[in-house]
């Protein structure tokens, strides 16, 4: 298995994870927060599809820095939060299809290349299991604000 491959069976298993998530919480529960401060599981959702969007860009484009750009981030979180469940898992799945699509095209040759980020600068290789990661991490969180308004089977 390449570390392309590994990568899209890692991004993959994340985000059909997080679907499940999803699919699991109350209609009634999509946009609550459990604080004032908190983020509801529809916001967290939308981060995912708008990061597996803005990496998919990063890595079919090469040096195109507006993936990153802070306004575009908040225009398309806002959109994104704004969509039903199932518009939502869509645009997960599209997003994530065109970022293993990305990864899939990226020669070995290329993976040690250095890429830049506002927030890190990494070897390429590095930064293949970053979709997967955040999408497992954000899993995590759905899971977490199942349990604290007493969803049994999150444990």
């Amino acid at each position: 298995m390449t570390a392309q491959e590994g990568a899209v069976l890692a991004t993959d298993r994340a985000t059909e994870e997080l679907v499940e998530l999803l699919s699991l919480t109350d209609e009634a529960r999509l946009r609550w927060r459990p604080s004032e401060t908190a983020r509801d599981t529809i916001s967290v959702v939308a981060e995912c599809v708008v990061v597996a969007e803005n990496w998919a860009i990063r890595l079919g484009v090469g040096d195109n820095p507006s993936p990153f750009d802070p306004e575009r981030v908040r225009k398309r979180l806002a959109e994104e939060g704004a969509k039903s469940r199932d518009e939502l898992v869509a645009d997960l799945r599209a997003a994530v299809t065109a970022f293993n699509e990305a990864v899939m095209r990226i020669p070995d040759e290329d993976l040690q290349d250095v890429i830049t980020t506002p927030w890190a600068e990494a070897p390429m290789a590095d930064w293949l299991c970053h979709v997967a990661t955040h999408n497992a991490y954000h899993a995590g969180q759905v899971a977490y604000i199942q349990t604290i308004y007493g969803n049994v089977g999150y444990e």
